[in-house]
């Protein structure tokens, strides 16, 4: 890790006879060490070491200054993760406060940046300081067509009580009935404050929030794809779950793990280069948090510039799930521990693409489960794919919801709210999960149908790795190095990395069933003779293939076809020799 360079500074302020106040850094190597604490007046310091800088002639002492105070930003957010993850692994009263103080002191120091920004584009060095902010500070902030407005520290307390009371009915002992229209209530009153955001006329907040979320396309897009993902994901959900019935082994049972992320990273190296460096960057600098009991039960990976890294927070159910779940955020710290984007340079992110390079790589591991689970690992791969059908039936389930809801907000009650949400259920059928438990419809409006499009190119990498592991690796990590913060589109990301185009609706009614076909036919890739494993055997049959004279069957076409070139060659034996050694 890199410790901060404050020479220039002194060099600077000592030829310029000022006496500049730079904030002792720590030496941060890891995440090891607990919250301690910010204190605002050091974002006041830099401040004015800034407006100093931008009164004088020298244009690198302002350059100098202002990279302070992106530095700055970036530690008051890294002491602002560490007090998420402490109130997280232990949410005591304590805690909470202390993480509502250093949320409170983050937004300060965000407003004070901005009004001394604003001050900053004033003066005689306006053009320069303008140059140096349009990097990354205004470029992205000023892309939106659908504006909002500022939420004032008002109307945050205002979205955080009904929040406050969103969470006390979930927890009271209120029936299942009350405790939806309870919430419906709540959720009413919630799309209309976030509606009441919106400057832009003819525009509600979802309109807004599909721009904040970087993407390329518009909830009308989705919309043309309802039926067809309606009609189409239940049916590859049936053809997958019956066979995972089928093979399930009961005396073997289901694995679990003390250390889930030990055995993630043990295969980190069987994927790239950028796995194994990040699986040794979290093992060796303390970047991986656990949580239990009382613990926060939502898992994730949050961006720690600060230290050049990122960390996970997991949440250990004592279930096999963990370990994919281990999986899914460290595809998430993956991708941002090698993104430099600076927080101030953050005004919405993509989170679309942030979910396949999580999904993604789950898909990457159901590879290794044989090497992992043994008997049962064909039922745990299969769970796998029926749970992206399922999240793909939720994120358009959800979406749909939301949509009519902060479209008809002002005209529905609460009883509304609750039956248009059992018709949508009923329409897409896998997603049952009571409305008033998913709290992204309260706290992160639009949100809801990245789960859909990003399990969608989940979907898309898992039909290329059925035939060519090594391409589908390509894919994704290509996919990893695209950054969710500098608004590149969603299908965008997707086609630059050899994707399909996951949202035209072929791919829904031809592509899923069709990976839905393959991972139920009962083949074993590699495994050319049938005969249910892969061994010395295999390379025997596929050489008398290629010596054949005569035309081969379709169905030895298909085993003996590795590399998906549409012929049994020397390619397919070079392919299953790599199977043989383990490296796909």
């Amino acid at each position: 890790m890199k410790k901060v360079k404050r020479i220039l500074s002194f060099l600077i302020s000592a030829a310029l006879g000022l006496s500049l106040t730079v904030p002792a850094y720590m030496p941060v190597v890891s995440a090891e060490e607990e919250f301690t604490g910010y204190d605002t007046t050091r974002i006041d310091s830099v401040l004015a070491d800034f407006e100093l800088a931008v009164a004088s002639d020298d244009q690198s002492f302002i350059k100098s200054m202002y990279e302070q105070v992106i530095k700055e930003v970036d530690y008051a957010y890294y002491q602002l993760v560490l007090a998420k993850v402490q109130y997280s692994q232990n949410m005591t009263d304590e805690n909470r406060e202390t993480y509502t103080v250093m949320s409170a002191s983050s937004r300060y120091v965000i407003t004070r940046i901005n009004e001394t920004l604003s001050k900053a584009v004033n003066t005689k060095n306006s053009e320069y300081v303008f140059s140096l902010m349009k990097e990354g500070y205004i470029q992205l902030n000023n892309q939106y067509t659908v504006k909002k407005a500022e939420e004032t520290e008002e109307m945050i307390a205002q979205k955080n009580e009904l929040l406050k009371e969103y969470i006390n009915v979930l927890g009271s002992s209120a029936s299942e009935e009350e405790k939806e229209l309870s919430c419906a209530e709540i959720y009413l009153e919630l799309v209309k404050y976030y509606n009441s955001l919106i400057l832009t006329e003819d525009s509600n907040y979802i309109d807004y929030a599909y721009q904040l979320y970087c993407r390329d396309y518009s909830p009308d897009d989705i919309a043309k794809l309802n039926d067809s993902a309606a009609e189409k994901l239940s049916d590859a959900y049936k053809k997958i779950n019956e066979r995972r019935v089928k093979v399930y082994v009961k005396e073997a049972g289901e694995k679990k793990f003390d250390n889930n992320f030990d055995v993630v990273s043990q295969f980190a190296y069987r994927v790239s280069d950028d796995l194994r460096e990040s699986a040794e960057m979290v093992l060796e600098n303390g970047l991986y948090r656990t949580g239990s009991g009382g613990s926060d039960t939502t898992s994730y990976t949050t961006k720690l510039n600060y230290i050049e890294a990122a960390i996970i927070y997991q949440y250990i159910w004592n279930e096999s799930k963990d370990l994919s779940t281990a999986a899914h955020e460290f595809g998430h710290f993956n991708a941002l521990r090698q993104d430099t984007t600076p927080y101030l340079y953050i005004h919405g992110s993509n989170l679309d693409l942030a979910e396949v390079h999580s999904q993604g790589l789950e898909v990457l591991y159901t590879d290794f489960y044989d090497s992992i689970y043994g008997v049962n690992d064909e039922f745990l791969s299969l769970g796998e794919a029926g749970s992206l059908l399922v999240a793909v039936a939720g994120g358009f389930q959800g979406n749909e919801f939301e949509n009519y809801v902060f479209d008809h907000a002002d005209s529905m009650t609460p009883q509304d709210v609750v039956d248009k949400y059992h018709e949508l259920a009923k329409k897409y059928k896998l997603y049952d999960v009571p409305f008033y438990q998913i709290a992204h419809f309260f706290q992160m409006p639009g949100y809801y149908i990245s789960y859909a499009v990003s399990a969608l190119a989940a979907i898309d990498l898992w039909s290329v790795m059925y035939r060519d592991f090594d391409r589908a690796v390509e894919m994704y990590t290509d996919l990893s190095h695209v950054s969710i913060y500098d608004g590149t589109g969603f299908a965008n990301a997707l086609e630059s990395c050899g994707f399909d185009n996951v949202l035209d609706e072929d791919f829904i009614t031809d592509k899923i069933p069709e990976l839905a076909e393959d991972l139920t036919d009962g083949s074993i890739y590699g495994d050319t003779d049938r005969n249910g494993t892969v061994n010395t055997a295999d390379i025997s049959y596929l050489v008398s293939m290629l010596l054949a004279s005569g035309a081969i069957s379709d169905e030895v076409k298909k085993s003996c076809d590795l590399s998906n070139d549409g012929a049994v060659n020397s390619a397919d034996l070079l392919k299953l020799k790599r199977i043989m050694a383990g490296n796909r």
